[in-house]
């Protein structure tokens, strides 16, 4: 005989159909590359302990596409688009409790969804020496951790489940150049998250900007010896 809230004996099948195709052409100045993707996945999942059961089929296409165009020997332009699926792993899904200790335990969400990306990037390179990037993700259903304590109880709850919207927003600078002895790297990007959605059934919305930036700068000094330089700046 076993407590059933210390135990659970649960099954999981998974099956995933795929295939998918890439044409690709370049014509003078400009390069185009288009693709498709199409998935079917086929899940089953049983509880022998709580009688719950899983049962989820679905059929995607996925598109993606990529523009390149140079504008001369120095100058170039790269656009993007692709629409992707990230499925739950199983230890997002799994119902079984882990215990921590009398006070906390994790468990999964067994009827989490996929979170489903289109994800655009924009990019402009100069003589091989400065890309500047602009990148812009938006994520329905996305897939995230949080903790909770349900009304008079003590125990912590440590599960996933899915934010309705999430829009990613990044404008970035990377740069590297050899200057006789010296090489240096830089990188810089902004950063704007907007996450919308309900946990427990309240609203749970939220904005964040950030910022990151780092340089390295290597001093090649004779006999092989070699100095390197870090710095990093993060919000």
């Amino acid at each position: 005989t076993g407590d059933t809230a210390l135990q659970n004996y649960y099954t999981y099948k998974e099956r995933l159909l795929a295939a998918y195709t890439t044409l690709s052409k370049t014509y003078k100045k400009v390069g185009a590359t288009i693709g498709l993707r199409a998935e079917e996945p086929d899940i089953n999942g049983q509880s022998k302990t709580t009688a719950f059961t899983l049962k989820r089929n679905y059929f995607n296409l996925f598109p993606s596409g990529s523009l390149d165009y140079k504008i001369n020997k120095k100058n170039t332009l790269t656009g993007a688009y692709s629409y992707r699926i990230d499925r739950p792993g199983f230890n997002r899904m799994n119902p079984a409790r882990i215990y921590n200790d009398e006070w906390n335990y994790s468990v999964g969400n067994p009827t989490i969804k996929p979170q489903y990306t289109h994800d655009i990037t924009a990019d402009y390179n100069y003589n091989s020496f400065i890309t500047t990037s602009f990148n812009y993700y938006r994520t329905r259903d996305f897939m995230y951790w949080y903790t909770y304590t349900k009304s008079q109880s003590e125990v912590n709850i440590d599960t996933t489940f899915n934010y309705h919207l999430r829009d990613n927003y990044s404008l970035s600078v990377f740069g590297q150049k050899q200057i006789k002895w010296l090489n240096v790297q830089f990188y810089g990007a902004a950063m704007y998250y907007d996450f919308k959605g309900t946990i427990n059934g309240q609203p749970a919305n939220s904005t964040t900007t950030q910022f990151y930036g780092d340089v390295n700068l290597q001093c090649l000094l004779p006999k092989d010896f070699k100095l390197q330089l870090d710095g990093y700046y993060a919000t």
